[in-house]
């Protein structure tokens, strides 16, 4: 089964180039890679690598980027990754194309460590927490909006069951080796993802594009350690505030998409988000009196303006970014890439 890569990067010619090279003597092998670039400079060791397919992207999008790509794709298979990751398993794809023998699975990943969520979680924490029985803690997580979430399933907010069996789930986390069959791939992004995007308000991507899938077919999630995330730098995490603003804001976006792929009624996901998000800037603002910290402060301003922005910033396309035609922006890049 013949597969391509996708890989999206923003200044980071080290990383981008050692993950290529290590993806290339994989066994079995891609077609080709197709690197998406939407660096300040060329890269011009990329460029003149065989086996890579090199495109200059105008947004600094990764969602954009990665549709960039697969337009340029011609396999059956299509692989998604980010730029940072390091290959921990060799075997990687034998293992993702293996779930496809099964003709009702529509996308297939792997287990990966993420070393930068570990680091993310540091920053975010003041390592102070107000603590409570675990029956306590399990009883106010369901009253604040979250319950506890079967295996493989996911939910509103994007929130998600533990994936620890080789079995099928209804969506991918990234930061990488997510795959799709092609014909689906077109109906996993939209002009709303690329805006958000391009607007630099959300996060959750790979959550997204993901449970569009389950439209169509099965996810397939193999528990097996392939990929490490290193505690890179992120292009999310800038500072406290605005990194909860995107996340809690992000809360509403991923509902939606849960409820449009479940054919539920959208309403539901404007009652359980604002609800949540009582309880979270409410947390906050207990933080923030028991334990006055900066982390503190920084967090309930996020959570406060997250919502506020699901007030004042509709998620639609035409509102978010009206002066941008996708379509055009992704042909010309195209063409002017040579593809």
């Amino acid at each position: 089964m013949n597969f391509e890569i996708i890989i999206t990067t923003y200044n980071r010619s080290l990383p981008v180039n050692n993950l290529v090279q290590s993806l290339l003597v994989c066994r079995p092998a891609p077609t080709s890679i197709i690197v998406v670039d939407s660096s300040e400079v060329k890269d011009l060791h990329l460029q003149q690598t065989s086996g890579v397919v090199y495109i200059r992207s105008s947004h600094k999008n990764q969602p954009y980027q990665r549709y960039l790509g697969f337009l340029a794709s011609k396999e059956e298979i299509v692989c998604f990754f980010d730029d940072d990751i390091q290959i921990f398993n060799p075997a990687i794809f034998e293992i993702i194309l293996d779930r496809y023998s099964d003709e009702e699975v529509v996308g297939s990943s792997v287990k990966f460590i993420n070393e930068g969520e570990i680091t993310i979680h540091k920053e975010l924490n003041s390592g102070k927490e107000i603590k409570s029985s675990s029956k306590l803690s399990s009883f106010l997580r369901l009253l604040s909006g979250v319950p506890k979430i079967s295996e493989g399933k996911g939910w509103l907010a994007g929130l998600r069951g533990v994936d620890e069996s080789n079995l099928f789930t209804e969506t991918f986390s990234g930061p990488g080796g997510l795959s799709f069959r092609r014909y689906i791939v077109p109906y996993l992004f939209d002009d709303v993802l690329f805006s958000l995007f391009e607007k630099k308000m959300a996060m959750g991507e790979d959550k997204y594009i993901s449970m569009g899938a389950i439209r169509f077919g099965r996810l397939a999630f193999s528990n097996t350690i392939c990929i490490i995330h290193p505690a890179n730098d992120s292009t999310y995490f800038q500072d406290i505030t605005s990194f909860v603003r995107k996340e809690i804001y992000s809360r509403l976006f991923l509902s939606k998409r849960y409820l449009q792929v479940k054919q539920k009624w959208i309403g539901w996901a404007y009652i359980h988000f604002y609800w949540y998000a009582l309880w979270r800037i409410a947390n906050a603002c207990m933080y923030s009196i028991f334990y006055p910290d900066r982390k503190s402060n920084q967090k309930l301003k996020g959570r406060l303006l997250g919502v506020l922005d699901t007030l004042s910033k509709p998620l639609k396309a035409s509102f978010l970014c009206p002066e941008i035609n996708w379509e055009l922006e992704l042909s010309e890049d195209l063409k002017k890439s040579g593809i």
